[in-house]
């Protein structure tokens, strides 16, 4: 999460949140910071795959958007 743009943090916190509490699936774009300050953009998608419990396992998949 420390490469989410600091604007993004709270929309891909809340995605998580929903997908793992009740499997509600992703896809977003978000902005990503690289170590030398660049942003560029990513669209993450996400779906639980399987669940037991409070536990469950996810597929997901980060594109970059930007070159």
């Amino acid at each position: 999460m420390k490469s989410i743009h600091p604007d993004d943090l709270s929309l891909v916190d809340g995605a998580l949140k929903n997908l793992l509490e009740n499997s509600s699936p992703i896809d977003i774009v978000c902005r990503k910071l690289t170590k030398d300050g660049k942003v560029y953009r990513s669209r993450l998608i996400a779906k639980v795959v399987s669940r037991s419990g409070k536990n469950a396992i996810a597929s997901a998949v980060i594109l970059k958007l930007d070159k």
